[in-house]
């Protein structure tokens, strides 16, 4: 069984150190950058490592750690290229006083082509104000394609890594829209899914799109002999609970951060706090009984569980209303659970969280 100390343990000695070696190409590539691009690409390492410190995580998925330290170290290479790129455009559609919705389009293009080593890469900046970043995104995609790599396995998980990437593509495109619009067309977008996913609503479709977890998911298990039915459980795990889990617990943390700033945030769609508050113990809950039913059933858990600890740990859960939340969440999780929330504030007191 894999037990909380064994997996955190794991997590500090190998997960964190990849993670921070695969960054170091890219963060050396930004520094030679310049003018807006190269200013939003180095915010976006410098800011956001520990989104590459959680993708890094998915190395040590079973399959992976049977594999061995190549296997390990060629999905976290895929990992890290990818999870720059997400936030890299994420800032270049947010920071850069930019709202054109085709400009957004046409940049996340590359985030699909990451995915899919069979499409043929474009000028992804052809609708963009600014455009020479030095090969810095083509480089990004180039290292994620090679290492997602080829044959059979790719073949099986093909399939949900497009559904994946067209539904990040579409949250992101409409996400950054001027806010003028963008509501509207959000609203249109997740309608037509309405029918498909019942049990949620259309901000929380929105939320589990925005998440790369389920992506990370799939690269990590894939293996040569992989089943169809196989990769659809984990897909069916990740989509909607695990990630949506994720983005709303980002987005309840940075909730004061947003209503100061008068940033688009999914959980002030809420009616109220109670609601909200019920609605993220039921994301938990089933997120928790959608990682139980996938493969390697156990790591999923432990995954869940280190999300929880990682969001409500970060100083901005101190907020009397997100306290509440973080506490009811809390409240409902098992012992092992909640000794991770422990652990996590060790590593950031260790300073070696950066969230």
């Amino acid at each position: 069984m894999l037990r909380t100390a064994s997996f955190f343990v794991r997590v500090v000695l190998t997960s964190l150190p990849l993670a921070s070696r695969m960054l170091r190409p890219y963060r050396d590539l930004a520094g030679g950058m310049t003018g807006v691009l190269g200013e939003q690409a180095r915010a976006s390492i410098k800011d956001k490592t520990f989104h590459c410190q959680g993708a890094s995580v998915y190395a040590l998925c079973p399959h992976l750690v049977r594999r061995g330290k190549d296997a390990q170290e060629e999905y976290a290479r895929f990992a890290v290229a990818l999870q720059t790129i997400s936030d890299y455009l994420d800032n270049l559609c947010d920071r850069a006083e930019v709202y054109e919705e085709r400009a957004f389009r046409t940049l996340h293009e590359s985030f699909c082509d990451a995915l899919d080593p069979s499409r043929v890469p474009s000028d992804y900046y052809r609708d963009y104000p600014h455009k020479d970043d030095g090969g810095y995104l083509a480089s990004l995609v180039s290292d994620a394609r090679r290492a997602l790599g080829e044959g059979s396995a790719i073949e099986t998980i093909r399939p949900h890594l497009r559904m994946f990437g067209k539904r990040y593509t579409d949250l992101q495109t409409y996400k950054h829209i001027s806010p003028a619009h963008r509501e509207e067309r959000m609203r249109a977008w997740t309608s037509a899914y309405g029918e498909m996913y019942p049990q949620i609503n259309g901000w929380e479709f929105a939320a589990a799109c925005g998440s790369t977890l389920g992506i990370f998911a799939l690269a990590s298990a894939k293996r040569d002999d992989m089943t169809a039915e196989e990769a659809q459980a984990i897909t069916d795990a990740y989509f909607p609970y695990i990630n949506g889990l994720h983005i709303l617990l980002d987005y309840l943390i940075d909730r004061e951060e947003d209503r100061i700033g008068g940033d688009l945030n999914f959980t002030f769609y809420y009616t109220s706090h109670e609601e909200m508050t019920e609605r993220l113990l039921y994301f938990t809950r089933e997120a928790l009984s959608a990682a139980r039913r996938a493969p390697e059933p156990m790591f999923h858990t432990h995954i869940v569980y280190a999300l929880l600890a990682l969001y409500l740990t970060d100083e901005k859960a101190l907020h009397p209303d997100i306290a509440l939340v973080a506490e009811a969440i809390r409240a409902q999780l098992p012992p092992a659970a909640k000794r991770y929330f422990c652990l996590c504030r060790l590593l950031r007191k260790l300073k070696r969280i950066n969230r």
